[in-house]
């Protein structure tokens, strides 16, 4: 399914399938377009948005979100718990909020960077305040 066009009308993000998944698959570095002249730049969130807007559109609400732009943020879900892989591309070390839709009941947060976190319940979602968002962390739920 074509979820974005270039202006000349070509596909310029497509969500296929996979199993029991969706893939987002861009003609485009999405990561690129927060640099500009090898500086991180995404002061207008005019990237985030560009990509959001379409994604949002066909999915939804993603399972976690992070405060941060300049982030990748992968779900990785076990039936033992969940683990949220963090790559910050800023490399600004400052405090980051992560919201988190979990699929089972959570009794603890951990922080590889920073062992346990506080947390809370917010309606269907968990709410994670990050003291300070590193380059690389993984967040596990359980």
């Amino acid at each position: 399914n074509v979820v974005g066009t270039y202006t000349n009308g070509a596909a310029g993000a497509v969500i296929n399938k996979v199993g029991r998944g969706r893939v987002l698959a861009t003609g485009f570095q999405v990561g690129a377009a927060f640099y500009v002249s090898g500086a991180y730049h995404a002061t207008n969130g005019m990237p985030r948005a560009m990509v959001a807007k379409p994604v949002l559109a066909t999915l939804g609400r993603p399972t976690a979100e992070l405060s941060e732009q300049a982030a990748e943020v992968t779900v990785f879900d076990h039936p033992d718990g969940m683990a949220v892989m963090l790559n910050d591309f800023s490399f600004a070390s400052r405090p980051a909020h992560l919201s988190v839709k979990p699929a089972r009941t959570v009794k603890e947060v951990v922080s590889t960077r920073h062992g346990p976190l506080p947390w809370k319940t917010a309606g269907d979602r968990i709410e994670i305040d990050l003291p300070q968002f590193e380059p690389v962390d993984v967040v596990i739920l359980r």
